[in-house]
């Protein structure tokens, strides 16, 4: 099972607009991805407005969890790949 951080991106924009990238068929397949990659990233890092990133080397893709956002947060595949989560503050 997913947490409800998980679950809240996944049923938000991030499936809509970043579910292709990641060959899923349904939200809930996309918030099992998002968890795996929040309880064991590559690399994390807190970053401004409370939010934090997580970045998974093996599939390039990046986390954003935001408490404060009604979708919780984001999963993507940067175009610029790490060096996009490199430079996020």
């Amino acid at each position: 099972m997913y947490s409800s951080t998980a679950q809240a991106i996944a049923n938000g924009h991030a499936y809509i607009r970043h579910g292709h990238e990641f060959g899923v068929s349904n939200s809930s397949q996309l918030a099992i991805i998002i968890e795996d990659i929040v309880n064991n990233p590559s690399e994390s890092k807190s970053l401004r407005r409370g939010r934090t990133a997580y970045w998974d080397n093996s599939i390039d893709a990046v986390v954003i969890t935001d408490p404060d956002h009604l979708d919780r947060g984001t999963i993507f595949k940067p175009n610029r790949g790490k060096l996009y989560y490199d430079n996020m503050r």
